[in-house]
């Protein structure tokens, strides 16, 4: 009996490890600024460490170039069969009603009153797509079920 308890946990953890190994290097959700001729990008970055960047990105479309920042935050991630948990350490934002973005250095920091955020994920037959389930929200709140990051070359 133990050794099938032992066998299944090791399984368990084979199987955790070769998902976290899945969603290693950039991830990205593009979507058009509205009335400007620019594209929003949402992009996680993962690393073998178990540390991961997200960035809030604006870029030109004619040339691929960053011209601004939202927000930027990083921190560690973890994997327990399809659940990841994202703990942030450090939050950057832009911080100018004048303006739609800021360049990187003039992004100031913002404390993280919130937990963890744990999300359901999974890849597509490809691994060229990441979704990220959440979990329902309150009646009240507004929230997302759910958002697709593409696989950055």
């Amino acid at each position: 009996m133990v050794g099938v308890a032992i066998l299944f946990s090791s399984c368990s953890k084979d199987v955790e490890e070769a998902q976290a190994d899945l969603i290693l290097g950039t991830w990205e959700r593009n979507e058009s600024v509205e009335g400007e001729n620019l594209i929003q990008s949402l992009q996680y970055a993962f690393r073998p460490n178990g540390s991961f960047d997200l960035a809030n990105l604006i870029i030109d479309p004619s040339t691929s170039e960053i011209v601004g920042y939202r927000a930027m935050s990083s921190g560690t991630y973890d994997i327990h069969g399809n659940r990841l948990t994202l703990a942030e350490s450090e939050r950057y934002i832009h911080n100018d009603p004048d303006r739609l973005y800021s360049d990187r250095d003039d992004l100031e920091p913002s404390e993280f009153t919130g937990g963890p955020t744990q999300v359901a994920f999974s890849l597509d037959e490809a691994q060229n797509l990441l979704t990220f389930q959440f979990d329902p929200c309150g009646a009240n709140e507004n929230c997302i079920s759910s958002l697709t990051f593409s696989r950055s070359e």
